[in-house]
C-alpha cells in the first residue's frame, strides 16, 4: 500500500504523525506533537529504519511515548443546579 493511501484509511490511527513530502529525496515520517504536559517533533526516515513500514512503526512507538495515558480515575462531571423542589 502506498504511503499516502494509508495516511488516507488511517487517518486516526496516524494523529500527530505525518508522512514527508514523496518529491523529497528521502522518505520518512514526522512525528509533532505539542500539547501541555509532553511536547516532541521527531523524523523516522524510511532508509534509516529499513523501509517506510518499519520507520512508521518506529514513529508510532515515539509518538505513543508522548501520548499522556489515562490515570485510570474516574472523571466526575458536573450537572446544572436543581431547581425547585421535587416533592411538590
Amino acid at each position: 500500500m502506498v504511503a499516502a493511501d494509508l495516511m488516507e484509511s488511517q487517518r486516526s490511527y496516524l494523529k500527530y504523525v505525518y508522512r514527508l513530502p514523496e518529491a523529497g529525496p528521502v522518505g520518512g515520517w514526522r512525528v509533532m506533537r505539542h500539547g501541555r504536559k509532553k511536547k516532541g517533533s521527531r523524523i523516522f526516515l524510511d532508509g534509516h529504519f529499513g523501509g517506510a513500514a518499519a520507520a512508521l512503526d518506529k514513529a508510532l512507538e515515539y509518538r505513543d511515548s508522548l501520548t499522556p495515558k489515562p490515570s485510570g480515575r474516574s472523571i466526575r462531571t458536573r450537572t446544572a443546579p436543581k431547581t425547585g423542589s421535587q416533592h411538590e
